[in-house]
């Protein structure tokens, strides 16, 4: 009995130094814009689209655009034409032009709100 004794505690001592955590069985998609981890769960329309809308758009759709996406309203009603554009989508021009497309979380933020009804929150 005693010479199974030792290497038994040897085998519950090296296995159970052994543990699984949340981060290393499911890890969160990467941020490929480089801010970090991509959150799929708290996305609002003030706090993640309009942010995004400022950074990629305003530049060129802005007030007096032709295409005017600084108001809730404004991005609503083409809210579906412009998740075509930022995907590169045939039926849209591109978005945003002259540049590569926008991050995989950053579209798959827009798609979730869009999925959601693309509420003013």
């Amino acid at each position: 009995m005693k010479k199974f004794a030792i290497p038994l505690l040897l085998l519950f001592l090296v296995t159970s130094c052994y543990y699984d955590n949340e981060e290393g069985l499911f890890p969160k998609l990467p941020d490929l814009s480089g801010q970090g981890v991509c959150d799929t769960v708290h996305i609002t329309y003030g706090l993640t689209i309009k942010p995004m809308l400022d950074g990629y758009c305003i530049g060129c759709h802005g007030s007096g655009a032709n295409t005017n996406l600084t108001s809730y309203d404004a991005v609503f009603a083409k809210s579906k034409k412009i998740y075509t554009a930022i995907m590169h989508q045939s039926g849209a021009l591109p978005m945003p032009q002259n540049l590569p497309q926008l991050d995989a979380c950053t579209l798959k933020q827009y798609k979730i709100w869009l999925d959601a009804g693309a509420l003013n929150n």
